[in-house]
């Protein structure tokens, strides 16, 4: 039996999430995404949080860029390995979506993280 190790299995902390370039959502800004899940013939949602940097490119900016386009689109979320390389990949087309910009607290220290939540049309792993 092969010995397992970090090199030879997906890890919970080894992804990069895509999404399409006119959003200008930056894939080092996201924190955690759920991967797809199929019950009773259907994807389920899919929520992704997001750290919100101080930039031209905002993730805030992003999603609401989503929420101007307002027409399906496709993310990839990608499994690496420990050298960065892509191992596979989730193709997912996206039909509705909510956008959570999250909250504000003076007594609070917390990074702000938005969440978006996506209803798939279609998940294909490549």
């Amino acid at each position: 039996m092969k010995e397992l190790n970090v090199e030879n299995v997906k890890c919970e902390n080894r992804f990069v999430v895509d999404f399409p370039e006119r959003f200008k959502i930056s894939s080092y800004c996201i924190r955690s995404v759920d991967l797809p899940k199929f019950y009773g013939g259907e994807w389920e949602s899919i929520s992704i949080g997001f750290w919100d940097v101080v930039s031209n490119n905002s993730v805030t900016k992003g999603l609401n860029k989503i929420i101007k386009y307002n027409k399906p689109f496709t993310i990839k979320i990608k499994y690496l390995n420990g050298a960065g390389n892509i191992l596979e990949f989730w193709e997912i087309l996206v039909g509705k979506f909510n956008i959570d910009f999250g909250n504000l607290d003076w007594e609070s220290k917390e990074i702000l993280s938005p969440r978006i939540e996506l209803k798939p049309v279609k998940c294909i792993l490549k």
